[in-house]
């Protein structure tokens, strides 16, 4: 069975991250318009079970989102959830949503409510993601919560013709007398400088000793991750060698560009796996 859709309708891509990896965990199926126009589109080729608004938007105005959505006979079910730090928008709204948070929000708030909704659906169950997202050497998403994202994002494509996303992926070997004091510390050092680098909503992982994978989504155009993988390069090879990591040759940066043409997500992260171990 098709997991369950929540789109987030959100500019702001630090609180649209946030919002998301809740929805996720509690087993959505997401995605994220950062545009009101780009919301609008949308939703005349989709039903989600739940909206997150938020009302200052570019393009369209939230209120003119809400309204559309209860004027629209499929979107009957959809439960609407209105996220927004300025009350006298809230209290001026044309309809009424199932909800209103005040930002900052409550993600233990937003959480409840969610799993409130997903328990009133009869015709579509959500099945929570099981276990800690999380890498624990690197506080990055792992292996199973990357493949959920990933999953995702292939769906997206198939649904959506101009949809673009690509996996940037490299690999960092650990060979010759290296402790594992001084490994983990390359691990941390390695997350946090990429994750200055990518953008928030970019899912960023570590799934297994120094294998590390990107999954850039919403992109404008297919030159879009050939600069960021060429930033990431750069920063990285920095950083290693500042903190003595000896690097044989330059890291280079896998771009995997997907689309919908894949039809499973292990042939993706099969191509993504042909770039060249790093050696150190």
């Amino acid at each position: 069975m098709d997991k369950p859709f929540a789109l987030i309708i959100e500019d702001d891509r630090d609180i649209a991250s946030l919002f998301r990896h809740i929805i996720d965990i509690a087993g959505y199926r997401t995605e994220i318009a950062f545009h009101g126009q780009a919301a609008i589109e949308r939703l005349r080729t989709s039903k989600p079970e739940i909206v997150i608004l938020d009302l200052n938007l570019p393009g369209v105005t939230g209120n003119d989102i809400l309204s559309l959505i209860r004027k629209d006979q499929r979107l009957t079910q959809t439960k609407i959830i209105v996220a927004t730090a300025h009350a006298y928008m809230a209290d001026s709204l044309s309809y009424e949503p199932d909800l209103i948070l005040l930002k900052p929000v409550s993600l233990d708030q937003l959480t409840r409510f969610v799993k409130r909704f997903s328990d009133l659906e009869d015709s579509q169950k959500t099945a929570p993601i099981q276990g800690n997202p999380w890498d624990e050497s690197t506080g990055l998403y792992n292996k199973s919560f990357f493949m959920h994202r990933l999953e995702s994002s292939l769906r997206q494509a198939k649904e959506i013709d101009d949809y673009i996303f690509a996996m940037l992926s490299f690999k960092l070997d650990q060979k010759g007398p290296l402790d594992a004091q001084s490994w983990d510390l390359i691990l941390r050092k390695t997350a946090e400088t990429v994750k200055n680098v990518i953008r928030p909503y970019d899912t960023f992982a570590r799934f297994e000793q120094g294998s590390f994978y990107i999954l850039c989504e919403n992109l404008l155009d297919e030159d879009t991750p050939k600069m960021i993988a060429t930033r990431i390069e750069i920063a990285l090879n920095k950083i290693l060698e500042a903190i003595g990591f000896q690097v044989q040759m330059p890291i280079t940066i896998g771009v995997t560009h997907s689309d919908n043409g894949y039809e499973k997500i292990e042939k993706i992260l099969q191509d993504a796996k042909k770039v060249k171990p790093i050696d150190g």
